[in-house]
């Protein structure tokens, strides 16, 4: 934990870490004997996103949490407070801590009604000289709602509350001030994704989670889309300027490679091409920052609407019986079919 404090109290003077550092090439975890077939014959095969078993899921999942936290704080409404806690008792057992989350959470909520939060799970190496080879969880915690002249208040709170159920060490918790909040949110979220801090076998549990309203006036599933959407945005930006593209280009390229994208309909298919399931649109998640009036309206409309068959000539090959199509001017992908 002295290291972990160390590092966090210098990550805006070194930056942050790469997004990709010793990034895994594929995922471990997805159906053997599915893939996901295009409108276009494309034919690939479907990740699992089991983020406890498979390292490549797990490090995208990192990544699109950073995104999230990053794209949030870019928008004015940044975490005042950064606390990391920590444990003497080495278990992937997270229900053993759950009363000090709580408590902890409640006790900043007596005194800062609108405190809000959001963290991520990860374990030490043990490799310390104290370790004993043994890997402890800790938390690392951004908070909203508390103002920053308050961080000895909130320190006192935190640190006692989550004592007084954790088996942890008062002087070995850690609470400041953020001053650079998109650069120490880069910096916590991506130095924790590296291999060594992955939780151990046998983890089951929740790496990130969110207070209900920390992305204020979006929930939390909108927040991440959007996260997917500025990650993909930068991938196609990235491969235009690989490509030789000037900058004015390279964005009318991006752009246009993430309309082909959106306007692409995926079906579920056996290993052969065979489709084993119906083409999904879920018109919630397609149109983002809605709210819950204009949600509830698009979904009244989704739910009215009725299949029609795939047109033959799209060049997609059917197999008998009913075979839903999208609606006129949809959009799907991959990522929506899981």
């Amino acid at each position: 934990m002295v290291q972990v404090r160390e590092d966090v109290a210098a990550a805006p003077a070194e930056g942050a870490l790469g997004k990709h550092e010793d990034f895994p090439t594929r995922c471990t975890c997805g159906p053997r004997f599915l893939r996901l077939r295009s409108n276009h014959g494309e034919l690939v095969q479907p990740r699992g996103g089991s983020v406890n078993q498979c390292e490549y899921c797990a490090r995208l999942a990192a990544v699109e949490n950073c995104e999230m936290l990053v794209l949030d704080a870019l928008e004015g409404d940044a975490p005042q407070l950064v606390t990391i806690l920590g444990t003497r008792t080495p278990t992937v057992d997270m229900d053993v801590f759950a009363r000090g989350r709580q408590e902890v959470v409640r006790a900043v909520r007596r005194r800062w009604p609108d405190a809000q939060y959001a963290y991520e799970v990860e374990f030490t190496t043990g490799y310390g000289p104290r370790a004993g080879g043994k890997r402890r969880p800790h938390w690392n915690w951004f908070w909203k709602g508390i103002p920053r002249e308050d961080v000895e208040q909130a320190r006192d709170v935190v640190v006692s509350a989550w004592c007084r159920h954790v088996d942890a060490e008062p002087q070995a918790q850690y609470v400041a001030e953020i001053d650079n909040a998109v650069g120490l949110t880069k910096y916590v979220t991506e130095h924790f994704m590296k291999a060594s801090q992955r939780p151990p076998e046998g983890f089951a549990g929740h790496r990130f989670k969110t207070s209900r309203d920390y992305f204020r006036g979006i929930s939390v599933a909108v927040a991440r889309r959007r996260a997917k959407e500025s990650l993909r945005l930068k991938r196609e930006l990235w491969k235009a300027a690989q490509a030789g593209f000037d900058a004015h280009d390279a964005e009318l390229v991006a752009r246009q490679a993430l309309e082909d994208a959106y306007a692409t309909v995926w079906v579920l298919t056996n290993d052969r091409g065979h489709r084993v399931g119906a083409l999904q649109h879920q018109p919630g998640k397609m149109v983002l920052g809605l709210t819950p009036a204009e949600r509830a309206i698009v979904l009244a409309i989704a739910a009215t609407w009725r299949p029609r068959r795939l047109d033959p000539e799209a060049g997609i090959r059917n197999p008998p019986g009913p075979d839903p199509d999208v609606p006129p001017g949809s959009r799907a992908s991959p990522a929506a079919l899981f």
